[in-house]
């Protein structure tokens, strides 16, 4: 019986052995075009990383006794969560079903500002973690590379709770006006973005966009009431300029890259995917090599708008790739966004700075912030090199940057359903009229309300754009140098 039972399974692995042999030409890897290799060559001889074990050595390393990291981590440990103890009300930034969303300026309720404060009080311990890591330029989180799956970014959840808490802490300060303790924290909120510049993934860099946008949306709102000095004002102007998004968008598509080649060496059987599609894939590879290089190398903010790559590299088969490709375009766009946010907002900065010292007056143009507020008008990114534009009249002034739908609004800043968009043109293209259009903006005193009233009854019809009483046009015209 033993004997009969030896015969059957020597008999089932020799079937097995024999179909794997047969069909092993159908599910071993699809070639990859020649000239493929041939870049993947050329990238390495380059210097940058081509694998997962690249990416390791390509993260750099931080000093084990100052490593930022390493202290917002053991300050998320310390985190006491809202359902930890009872509050007399909901705390903001920390109740994901409230409608309620409460801005650094805002006057709060008495006893939302009680529950936040005693949130805070209760979190104490990570706040003083938090400060630890201040002045602690080094910065490297615990992720690992490997031929076999994508890291997690758990830490990622970690800095968006210790963010949160910050900004609650600039809200209570901002509450209770007290704009030096304001200001520190907007400084806090710096080393979060920072942690993460040398962090060589996409999610990484989503991540630096979201915090960027949260701290400009900050200082913005703290421009507008006033809230800050003038040496406080050129603080944060100077730290803007550390903030190099391009960069970091750079540095997340050479580590995304170098997770996508590991597709030229596994076989279909890893992915939850036909054959057909692998070979796709494989077959665009010299055309996805040519677009990263493309938005890796291009010394500004590069476009893939009216590329073919752009629709080539979105009929790859998602399936296969729902872990490596991304969305480059929409992030690019996104990164186009924040940059012209933050372009804006060091023009702000500098405008405030200029009617402190002006008897409250604006400049007439954005040239006059040159050379003692600002070494140069900052550039719109959606503007080919131009400067980001400016209007003024005696209601106040407005600075702004065309945004996504390259569409000069004259600094509109809401659509007609009072939608503050940022630029972002509806996902709807039947809707797609003038009135629904917005630009990147920041306006003084009245100029919103005046030129594009949302009262309905109001009589005063929105100003529409005018080259010929735009100055920002003049302007243009003399700044193509810098």
């Amino acid at each position: 019986m033993s004997q009969n039972m030896q015969t059957l399974q020597t008999l089932i692995i020799s079937i097995i052995v024999f179909f794997a042999a047969c069909v092993s030409p159908a599910i071993a890897a699809p070639q990859v075009p020649a000239d493929a290799h041939k870049s993947i060559n050329e990238i390495k001889l380059l210097g940058y990383p081509i694998s997962p074990k690249d990416l390791n050595n390509y993260y750099p390393s931080a000093n084990e006794q100052a490593n930022a990291a390493v202290i917002y981590l053991e300050a998320y440990s310390q985190f006491k969560p809202a359902s930890a103890n009872n509050y007399p009300s909901t705390i903001p930034l920390f109740a994901p079903n409230s409608s309620i969303i409460y801005r650094v300026c805002d006057r709060l309720p008495d006893n939302v500002a009680e529950s936040a404060e005693l949130f805070l009080e209760h979190n104490q311990n990570t706040i003083n973690t938090i400060l630890q890591a201040d002045q602690i330029t080094d910065s490297k989180y615990p992720l690992t590379f490997n031929d076999h799956s994508v890291p997690l970014n758990n830490h990622h959840i970690a800095i968006r709770t210790l963010a949160n808490l910050i900004k609650l802490r600039a809200i209570i300060a901002a509450h209770h006006l007290k704009n030096d303790e304001f200001y520190d924290n907007m400084l806090l909120y710096f080393g979060l973005i920072h942690s993460f510049k040398n962090e060589p993934t996409l999610p990484a860099h989503i991540l630096q966009l979201q915090l960027t946008a949260d701290l400009l949306e900050q200082i913005e709102r703290a421009v507008i009431y006033q809230r800050l000095s003038i040496e406080q004002m050129k603080s944060l102007q100077n730290r803007l300029e550390s903030i190099n998004l391009l960069k970091t968008y750079r540095r997340a598509l050479i580590g995304d890259r170098a997770l996508m080649l590991v597709l030229t060496k596994r076989t279909p059987i890893d992915f939850n995917a036909t054959i057909t599609e692998l070979e796709e894939i494989r077959s665009k590879f010299p055309l996805y090599l040519t677009t990263m290089e493309t938005l890796i190398t291009s010394p500004t903010h590069p476009t893939l708008d009216d590329e073919p790559s752009y629709q080539a590299i979105n009929e790859i088969p998602s399936a296969v790739l729902s872990d490596y490709l991304s969305n480059y375009p929409a992030i690019l766009t996104k990164t186009r966004n924040i940059h012209a946010q933050l372009q804006v907002t060091k023009t702000a900065l500098a405008l405030q700075q200029y009617r402190y010292d002006h008897e409250d007056k604006f400049p007439t143009t954005l040239r006059a912030l040159t050379p003692t507020y600002l070494d140069g008008v900052p550039f719109d990114p959606f503007l080919n090199t131009r400067p980001i534009k400016y209007r003024y009249d005696d209601a106040g002034c407005v600075i702004y940057s065309i945004g996504q739908d390259k569409t000069d609004n004259a600094g509109r800043e809401k659509t007609s359903d009072n939608q503050r968009t940022r630029g972002i043109p509806p996902h709807d293209t039947q809707t797609y009229q003038r009135k629904n259009l917005t630009d990147i903006t920041i306006s003084f005193l009245g100029y919103q309300q005046t030129h594009f009233p949302t009262n309905k009854t109001s009589t005063q019809p929105p100003k529409e754009p005018n080259d010929s009483d735009d100055q920002s046009s003049v302007l243009d015209g003399m700044m193509m140098d810098f």
